[in-house]
């Protein structure tokens, strides 16, 4: 084999084993309530990942990364890699495709692997290594050094991953009650997160994160980010996280000009805003109709503006419904979220420089 061959098939290798877990990432990015759905599923029954998933989707990881990627026009060569290749004793070497598929499954399963304790993992790499040796043309001690080199890179480079899990450490029976008891510190992590990806994270990747923030962190029913579409002159719901949300998405619209109401105030002075009793029939006044209709059931809320050069692009927006536990933000609590909104705002400025048209597109 050339060295241009060999140098094209490590490219290959490496880019469908980061496709590989294509699946798993889509669902924790864009579906985390069903995710931690599997999570539970897991930890109560005692099943593996893949069978969970096929019992809350009706189909596997594996299935959802291979039409995602279908979709995306990528491929077939590659789509193909994606699925999930158990190992297997081989009698001839498996053509490029199989083995592409082969080691990006053993590069996934074995990051899975390093996620445990010290102990398991050596255990579970070790098996790894023998079980798919063969099937990727290496010897055993060859797949666990490329693994040892790997963790090595890992930690010298301190590379930045985007984890959608991180800021949900406290067990998910804490969000189902309310608000956690370490909101202080669930906030914190994720403002670290989202300041360490600020330099490889798009616009919409931190936008994400920083939603997700809020909604784990306070515990809130569901949490929403807004955003201004300058050419339809309003603001609608563009993500968002919670119980029964995404089919209010096309109700949460208004439009972008000055009305007396708290968006508008919070949006004007770009200053957090939280209502402790949206219910109060002396504060009704201050709540505009498309909300009082969309979401009825609401005792608390926040709004926390987002604005670039001073104009108001849109507000991230986190409420308690009034089937949780009475719960209201802390001072202590406000720092992390106003770092969290000037790290998005700097975000979307930096886009603003690089790209004049940036506004009408946004994400």
């Amino acid at each position: 084999m050339t060295s241009a061959a060999s140098t094209r098939d490590a490219e290959e290798a490496v880019v469908c084993s980061m496709l590989h877990s294509l699946g798993r990432m889509l669902v924790t990015f864009y579906l985390p309530e069903r995710w931690q759905q599997v999570q539970t599923r897991m930890a109560e029954t005692g099943i593996d990942e893949a069978r969970a998933a096929v019992e809350a989707f009706g189909l596997g990881l594996d299935e959802i990364g291979c039409q995602a990627a279908q979709q995306w026009g990528l491929p077939a060569a590659i789509v193909k890699t994606l699925q999930d290749v158990p190992p297997a004793p081989v009698k001839e070497p498996l053509d490029h495709a199989d083995w592409l598929a082969a080691i990006s499954t053993l590069s996934s399963r074995c990051a899975d692997a390093l996620c445990v304790d010290q102990k398991s993992s050596a255990v579970v790499l070790y098996e790894l290594a023998a079980g798919y040796a063969d099937m990727v043309g290496l010897g055993v001690e060859q797949v666990l050094s490329s693994v040892e080199a790997a963790q090595r890179t890992v930690t010298e480079e301190n590379l930045v991953v985007l984890r959608p899990a991180t800021v949900g450490k406290t067990s998910p029976a804490a969000f189902r009650a309310g608000k956690p008891v370490d909101a202080i510190q669930i906030l914190a992590r994720g403002v670290e997160d989202v300041r360490g990806a600020m330099k490889s994270a798009s616009t919409t990747q931190l936008l994400t994160m920083a939603l997700e923030t809020v909604y784990q962190g306070l515990g809130f029913s569901r949490a929403i980010a807004f955003l201004r579409n300058q050419e339809r002159q309003h603001y609608n719901a563009r993500m968002c996280f919670g119980d029964d949300v995404q089919e209010l998405l096309p109700r949460l619209v208004f439009g972008d000009a000055y009305q007396p109401d708290v968006f508008h105030a919070s949006l004007a002075n770009d200053k957090m805003i939280f209502v402790e009793n949206a219910q109060d029939p002396a504060f009704l006044n201050k709540i505009p109709r498309w909300w009082r209709e969309a979401l009825p059931t609401v005792r608390s809320f926040m709004v926390l503006p987002l604005a670039v050069n001073r104009q108001p692009i849109g507000f991230l927006y986190g409420d308690w419904d009034m089937s949780r536990p009475v719960a209201r933000i802390e001072q202590s609590e406000v720092p992390s979220l106003n770092e969290l909104r000037m790290l998005v705002m700097r975000a979307f400025e930096l886009r603003r420089q690089m790209e004049p048209g940036w506004a009408r597109t946004m994400l």
